[in-house]
C-alpha cells in the first residue's frame, strides 16, 4: 500500500508542477535578472514560480521514485500518469472553470477504472 502513497501524492505534485510551470514568465525573469531586483516584488513574482516549477518536479521525481523501487515500473508509471492526468482535469474544472461534460466524466472514470485495475494485479 506503502508505494501507491507515493504514487498518489506524485500525481498531486504534478499538478502543482504544471500550474508553476503554465506560470513562469520568461520576461519578468530575465528583467529581474538584469536589474538584480531579487528581493523586489517583480523580482519574486517572477521567481516564485521557477521555484515552485524546480521544487515540486524534484519533490515529484523522489517519490514515484520510491514508488518504482516496489511496484514494476510500467503499472506505477502508468497509474502516476494516469492519477496527474485526472487531477490536472479536477483542478482545471474547479479552479479554471473548463467546460466540463459527461464525455469528460466517462473517460476519466475509464482512466481511474484502469489505475485501480493496474492497482490490483501489482499485488499478486
Amino acid at each position: 500500500m506503502k508505494p501507491w502513497i507515493f504514487i498518489f501524492f506524485a500525481a498531486i505534485l504534478e499538478v502543482f508542477w504544471a500550474i508553476s510551470l503554465k506560470n513562469i514568465d520568461k520576461v519578468k525573469i530575465f528583467a529581474a535578472i538584469k536589474s538584480l531586483n531579487f528581493f523586489s516584488a517583480i523580482g519574486l513574482e517572477a521567481f516564485i514560480p521557477l521555484l515552485g516549477y524546480i521544487g515540486f518536479g524534484l519533490a515529484n521525481v523522489y517519490c514515484i521514485s520510491l514508488a518504482f523501487k516496489e511496484i514494476p515500473i510500467s503499472i506505477a508509471f502508468g497509474a502516476w500518469t494516469g492519477l496527474a492526468l485526472v487531477f490536472n482535469i479536477l483542478y482545471e474544472v474547479f479552479f479554471l472553470k473548463v467546460h466540463f461534460s459527461i464525455l469528460h466524466f466517462l473517460y476519466m472514470t475509464m482512466i481511474l477504472g484502469g489505475i485501480i485495475g493496474l492497482k490490483t494485479i501489482s499485488s499478486k
